[in-house]
């Protein structure tokens, strides 16, 4: 009896005394912090993937439309732009140039990652951008009724 007397006014001088309560908010916010610091390092990561992507795809098939449609020459510029940007990442994009109908090149990346963190689960991302460029030195003849004998029609 003596023993459950002893803890209950210890447990009551716990409850008023308020030493250390500074460190025990400090430690619940730290993670609340941590939590934000890394959803803003992902963000920052998908972003810099996208803007990184987007300026690759332009790149590659502005150099494809100006070598009259050459898709090997926009894919090598795109995989070295972003080796450049993103490191060894780039190795999971995908990049494809199609020569289109129309007299133009159409280019596309993408890539599809998981990232897995932890106590929370998978966080699948998906980063595309296209582009789409007329062929240069391309002159398609002006606008005008069939078999005209002036340009202007």
């Amino acid at each position: 009896m003596r023993q459950i007397l002893f803890l209950l006014r210890n447990f009551k001088r716990l409850v008023r005394d308020h030493r250390g309560q500074d460190l025990i908010e400090w430690t619940a916010s730290l993670a609340v912090f941590l939590m934000l610091c890394g959803a803003i390092a992902m963000y920052f990561w998908v972003w810099w993937n996208q803007a990184a992507a987007a300026g690759a795809v332009h790149d590659g098939t502005y150099l494809a439309a100006i070598r009259g449609g050459s898709a090997a020459d926009g894919t090598a510029r795109s995989y070295d732009m972003l080796r450049s940007v993103v490191g060894q990442f780039a190795n999971q994009y995908q990049i494809q140039f199609v020569n289109d109908p129309r007299k133009s090149v159409r280019g596309d990346v993408k890539t599809n990652k998981t990232f897995v963190i932890p106590f929370i689960g998978n966080l699948p991302y998906t980063i595309r951008a296209h582009s789409f460029q007329r062929l240069e030195r391309f002159y398609g003849g002006p606008v005008g009724k069939r078999d005209a004998n002036f340009w202007w029609w």
